[in-house]
C-alpha cells in the first residue's frame, strides 16, 4: 500500500502543492522586479517551458479524465486558472527577450503566482470534496504515481 493511500490523496496533494508553490516561487523570485535584464527573464522563460508547464500539464490530465467526477463549480474553476496559466506562459515567453519589457514581465510572474495560488487551491478543495472510493483504482493509481518523489509531475526535484 503506497504511502498516498494511508494518508489520503487530498492532504498529500495539498502539502506537494504547497512545496511546488515554494519551488516556482524560488524560481522566479528574482525576475519579480522591473530592472531584472534580459537573460534572467530568459532563464525564467526556460523554467516556465522545461518545467513550469510540463508539471502543469500532467496534473491537469489526471484532473481532466476524472472532470466528472468534481464538484461543477471546481471543475469550472481549475479549467479556467489552468487556462490562465498557460496563455500567462505564453505571455511571459513573448516578453522574456524584449530588452524594454522588465516592469510587464514582472507584472505577469506576479500574476503568474497568483493565478497557481488559486489553481492549487481549487483542485486540493476539489479533491477534497470527493470521496477516495469515488475517484476509482486507476485514478488513484495516476495520483500515487504524481505524488511519488521523483517520479511524477508533484515530486519536488
Amino acid at each position: 500500500m503506497s504511502e498516498t493511500r494511508i494518508q489520503g490523496i487530498a492532504p498529500a496533494l495539498r502539502d506537494a502543492h504547497w512545496e511546488w508553490r515554494q519551488e516556482v516561487e524560488d524560481a522566479l523570485d528574482h525576475v519579480r522586479m522591473p530592472e531584472t535584464g534580459v537573460w534572467e527573464r530568459w532563464a525564467a522563460v526556460r523554467y516556465l517551458m522545461d518545467q513550469f508547464l510540463p508539471r502543469l500539464e500532467r496534473e491537469t490530465q489526471v484532473l481532466t479524465r476524472m472532470a466528472d467526477k468534481l464538484p461543477a463549480a471546481q471543475s469550472g474553476h481549475i479549467w479556467a486558472l489552468d487556462e490562465l496559466l498557460q496563455f500567462l506562459c505564453r505571455h511571459l515567453c513573448e516578453l522574456g527577450t524584449m530588452p524594454q519589457c522588465g516592469p510587464a514581465f514582472a507584472e505577469g510572474v506576479t500574476k503568474l503566482l497568483r493565478a497557481l495560488h488559486f489553481w492549487c487551491a481549487e483542485v486540493d478543495e476539489a479533491i477534497r470534496m470527493v470521496e477516495q472510493d469515488e475517484l476509482g483504482p486507476e485514478t488513484t493509481r495516476e495520483f500515487d504515481c504524481l505524488l511519488e518523489p521523483g517520479a511524477g509531475a508533484l515530486a519536488t526535484a
